[in-house]
């Protein structure tokens, strides 16, 4: 018997260190209500608390979708971008975003924001190019939609997990824009479509510059968007090059800022020289000069004690 006294002990003092365990607070957010526009970027910025034990595996999703994210400082943060043509394909009146975060290995989901989709007035042009490139041959469409596939791959490869850059992202190109992102398009009064980049007067053949750091995913011909050239700048941004003249870089480069891709042209479906210059976020070309702005904008940073207000 004087053997079992200690063993009840020792069972009543482990109970009770277990009951004792220190209690895990979860942080508290403000939901942030936000408008959102097709075809426009948002930066989001969420505070990610330090005084909150083995707190890992963060990430943000809005409208059920994973948006790829990195930590600066403090902040997770990353950009949301809203389909061009998403009113026309969607009814939905808000989409909800959440922080995904892991606890002590248990998994919580803190609602932050609720961006409200609103329309946008983009403009129209018409446009006169050559025949061949409204009216499509056989030969000419099977090869738009081989390219098409093509690119498609190079999307889904687009780095989502760090950024290839360190410096705030440029204009490619500082002449005057002939052509704004977003404008229905008709060309030569029949093919209707949209504008998905930004237009730059460039004569032939003024060098034309990588917007920011990144690797050289495509550097091709392309059947409607003439000699291109695609980089990868990590944190799911793509920016485009097209209509070059020539390309000076191969696909694997690693570029600086303001390194020379290649020469502006005409190739391509192009009533004359410029630069085309496309940005793609995520899934989605959205308007690449309001996207410059976005990267200084502190609208939606949110810490984990309050948020920002309506808009």
């Amino acid at each position: 018997m004087k053997f079992i006294y200690p063993l009840l002990i020792l069972s009543f003092v482990s109970c009770s260190t277990i009951v004792q365990e220190k209690k895990v607070v979860l942080p508290t957010f403000n939901v942030a209500e936000h408008r959102v526009f097709p075809g426009k970027v948002k930066k989001l910025q969420i505070q990610i608390p330090k005084n909150i034990d083995s707190l890992t595996e963060n990430g943000i999703l809005c409208g059920g979708d994973r948006l790829a994210s990195v930590m600066e400082g403090d902040y997770l943060v990353t950009y949301f971008s809203l389909n061009y043509k998403f009113l026309e394909n969607s009814k939905e009146s808000n989409i909800p975003c959440f922080l995904e975060s892991q606890i002590r290995g248990q998994k919580y989901s803190f609602h932050i924001f609720n961006l409200r989709p609103e329309k946008f007035d983009y403009p129209l042009s018409y446009i006169k190019v050559n025949k061949k490139h409204v009216d499509l041959s056989k030969e000419d469409l099977d090869r738009f939609l081989g390219e098409k596939a093509n690119l498609k791959v190079v999307y889904s490869k687009v780095t989502q997990d760090q950024k290839l850059y360190s410096k705030p992202f440029v204009r490619p190109l500082k002449s005057k824009v002939t052509g704004v992102y977003g404008s229905r398009r008709v060309f030569n009064n029949k093919k209707d479509s949209w504008h998905s980049g930004t237009d730059f007067r460039a004569r032939r053949p003024t060098p034309i510059t990588s917007a920011n750091e990144g690797i050289v995913v495509f550097a091709d011909a392309l059947f409607f968007n003439g000699n291109t050239v695609l980089v990868d700048h990590g944190l799911g941004i793509l920016t485009m090059y097209c209509h070059l003249s020539k390309i000076n870089v191969k696909v694997g480069d690693r570029v600086d800022q303001n390194l020379i891709l290649g020469l502006s042209g005409n190739t391509g479906r192009s009533s004359a020289p410029h630069l085309h210059w496309g940005v793609r976020v995520g899934d989605n070309w959205v308007d690449g000069l309001q996207f410059l702005e976005e990267q200084t904008n502190d609208e939606l940073k949110v810490d984990y004690k309050s948020a920002s207000g309506q808009k």
